[in-house]
């Protein structure tokens, strides 16, 4: 009788494995090493696969007292995909895939996908370990000019032209994505994306891509019962209780979109680690980049605070011209005014915002929580210019009185340090204030708007809910009138900041402007105790405002500035 055994040597933990995915799994192996020269001992393993319950092998007798690996270092393979290729070849560079997901599906984990220039009319998934990589070699599927287009592809519920679920140790980067739309019409079930991030997994990159034409199509609006319109160009959503861990957005452009009631960047549920660098989100009809918390369809066996968006980055992104009204109607409001913000916390906490331009949107960015009870909190927002927007530079808090209906949350220490504010005004003001704000620290900040300092910041008469505000060394401005600093900034200027040339978007002031080495230095943030914050700054220990000014001169040098910019 032979006995079953364990297949040690293999690169595969094959005992994890069902039959089928044992199979392949052995079938990558051996694909990625054909043509190659194994310098195999006769005692190296010979599977033998068993329509049965268990496989064997024969081990060589020095391997006894071999331990088995905690975890494997699997077969990374290159493989290529090409428009003239053929899905019966080899992937080999000169023997390229036809198919982006015959690659993913047959390539083994770790695989390196490289992408050639054309049209893939796919719709992609990447999910599940064998399409995962490791620490050491994530997964990457890399574009060297192709452009995946969903050009009559009709979404079905929750789908992205590229879709990652239940998957980790993934790279996507250099595609195009584009023409993605649901069907005219009062309702449907779509509910589309550009790029779909949604199950458990962690280290995920998505750099470099163009994301664009992806349209929320729908008539239907917000005051109609038993509808829905919603598009993103980036969704991640964190809908497990194990959630979704260290992310990363990097240079991607996320452009012309119609999103319905939905964001063109949104990370939203059990989400914790996050970095959003240098990306450029513009000309959407409705918010640029969201982070959102307290959803309760996201994640549906998540507690509260896990159901909640946290510990991220937001560094040197650019949100422009995303109004609701301004650049293509978007029929979810019923031509309401615009309210949709370049940058918009709603329910998430422990975010650093540095160095970020908000420019051409409804509003330059909003801190609030649209949950009844919710609340935004532990939010740095330094060095960000903040101009020409519509509405409203910065709007904090919940916006409805009543904390039992949407709109009843609130924020909580919140620190706006050393940014730049600039004719924002539309009806409303460059500041505004609205309900349940308690621990603010508004330092360092230069605000100037187009009529009277007076109207600089707007405020409810009674019955607000603040709770220690504390404003302090920031310089008002106004082109018309200056009547008074509009709150209680006992070493508040009034004075004519100087810029340069704000109107083209540079912070920069002249020499000898007011705000020149008119700052208070601040101390940094250290008890935000997760350990994303250890991992990027020394001992955790978060500068305010920040290492580098907008400009990435360096903040640290002699007293600080007021405004966005070190001169």
């Amino acid at each position: 009788m032979i006995a079953c055994n364990v297949i040690r040597r293999s690169p595969y933990n094959l005992s994890s494995l069902g039959f089928a995915r044992l199979k392949a799994a052995w079938q990558a192996y051996i694909i990625a090493r054909r043509g190659e020269r194994l310098n195999m001992k006769i005692y190296h393993l010979i599977p033998v696969f068993v329509f049965g319950a268990c496989s064997i092998g024969v081990q060589a007798p020095d391997a006894q007292n071999t331990p088995e690996p905690s975890a494997y270092e699997p077969p990374s393979r290159t493989v290529f995909v090409a428009i003239n290729g053929d899905d019966n070849q080899s992937g080999a560079k000169d023997r390229p895939w036809r198919h982006i997901q015959y690659a993913i599906d047959h390539a083994g984990p770790s695989a390196q996908i490289y992408v050639g220039p054309g049209i893939y009319t796919e719709l992609i998934t990447i999910s599940g370990p064998m399409a995962s990589g490791i620490n050491a070699h994530p997964s990457l599927l890399k574009s060297d000019g192709a452009i995946i287009d969903g050009s009559g592809k009709t979404p079905a519920n929750e789908r992205g032209l590229i879709t990652i679920e239940n998957a980790s140790h993934i790279v996507v980067t250099g595609f195009e994505i584009r023409n993605f739309s649901t069907p005219a019409g009062f309702s449907h079930d779509g509910f589309p994306k550009g790029i779909y991030i949604h199950g458990s997994g962690e280290d995920i990159e998505i750099s470099h891509n163009r994301i664009h034409d992806i349209h929320e199509n729908s008539t239907c609006t917000q005051n109609d019962n038993n509808c829905s319109s919603a598009a993103n160009g980036i969704g991640i959503y964190g809908d497990t209780r194990t959630g979704l861990k260290n992310i990363k957005l990097i240079a991607n452009e996320v452009f012309d979109n119609m999103l319905g009631a939905s964001e063109a960047l949104t990370l939203n549920g059990n989400i914790s680690g996050f970095i959003v660098r240098d990306n450029f989100v513009h000309d959407n009809n409705n918010i640029g980049f969201d982070f959102i918390g307290y959803e309760d369809d996201v994640c549906l066996a998540c507690t509260e605070p896990e159901n909640r968006a946290r510990n991220g980055i937001v560094q040197r992104n650019i949100a422009r011209n995303n109004s609701i009204i301004h650049f293509g109607a978007n029929p979810w409001y019923g031509g309401e005014d615009g309210n949709a913000a370049g940058f918009y916390v709603d329910g998430a906490h422990h975010i650093v915002f540095e160095n970020n331009i908000s420019t051409g949107n409804d509003l330059g960015m909003e801190i609030a929580s649209e949950a009844p009870g919710g609340s935004s909190s532990d939010i740095l927002v330094a060095s960000n210019l903040i101009y020409n927007n519509f509405d409203i530079g910065i709007a904090l808090g919940g916006y409805d009185a009543n904390p039992n209906r949407p709109g009843g949350g609130s924020t909580a220490r919140i620190k706006i340090i050393n940014n730049t504010l600039y004719h924002n005004q539309g009806h409303s003001s460059e500041l505004t204030l609205s309900y349940r704000i308690s621990d603010l620290d508004f330092i360092n900040n230069i605000i100037s708007g187009k009529t009277t300092t007076d109207a600089l910041y707007e405020a409810p008469d009674t019955n607000a809910g603040h709770v220690r505000m504390n404003w302090d060394h920031n310089l008002w401005w106004a082109d018309t009138g200056r009547d008074g600093i509009p709150v209680p900034d006992a070493n508040g200027l009034i004075a004519d900041p100087q810029f340069t040339n704000i109107e083209n978007g540079h912070a920069r002031v002249n020499a000898g402007a007011p705000s020149i080495d008119a700052g208070i230095s601040q101390s940094p943030i250290t008890n935000w105790g997760d350990p994303f914050w250890q991992d990027h700054y020394p001992d955790g220990q978060i500068p305010v405002p920040g290492e580098t000014d907008i400009d990435k001169m360096p903040r640290q040098n002699g007293p600080l500035d007021m405004g966005a910019s070190e001169f």
